[in-house]
């Protein structure tokens, strides 16, 4: 992946949003459009790293901040590549985006910002009935405090009804607006 000589970085696409909000379904929709058009591509999904990551990592608010940073360190690896990486991660950092934005030159900030009712409504992993039970302990926006992201590159408010498909294809038009003020449509 080289143009005149020099290699080319990969993008890396960070996906933020609370636990439901449709972070891994994005993700994968989006690395398959990505690979459609000829770009490699690697999915960095919180749900599967922490089975896959050396060490035992919990829920507490250190552990969470420990692989975050891991997260963040790997996709810029990946990124000086040429890989582009699509992160799926809750992402309760500040920091975690800033060192993001600092380190990857290609870094795209995606916000799912649903409202918390529609993810307790949804709840396909029992998360915000286990919390409201007192089966489930540190649920982020609920139990431990949340940084919402400060100036993320695209916001996007899927609420009910919106399928996933709908949200991917409001992504992708997003990321295919020309960010160079004097082009034109």
């Amino acid at each position: 992946m080289s143009r005149g000589g020099a290699m080319q970085v990969g993008t890396v696409y960070w996906i933020t949003g609370l636990a439901g909000a449709g972070k891994s379904t994005t993700a994968r929709g989006l690395a398959e459009r990505l690979r459609r058009s000829g770009r490699a591509v690697f999915v960095l999904d919180g749900d599967d790293m922490r089975a896959i990551i050396p060490g035992t990592f919990d829920h507490t608010l250190e552990e969470r901040r420990q692989l975050a940073q891991y997260y963040a360190a790997l996709a810029n690896r990946l990124q000086a590549d040429g890989i582009d990486v699509v992160c799926a991660t809750i992402s309760m950092f500040q920091s975690i985006r800033d060192w993001n934005r600092e380190h990857n030159p290609t870094y795209v900030e995606i916000f799912l910002d649903v409202g918390l009712d529609e993810l307790k409504r949804r709840d396909q992993k029992g998360i915000y009935s286990g919390q409201a039970s007192g089966q489930v302990r540190d649920v982020i926006g609920l139990d431990l405090g949340l940084e919402l992201p400060r100036s993320p590159d695209i916001t996007l408010t899927p609420g009910i009804g919106d399928d996933a498909e709908a949200v991917l294809a409001q992504l992708w038009r997003a990321l295919m607006k020309p960010t160079d003020p004097d082009s034109t449509s």
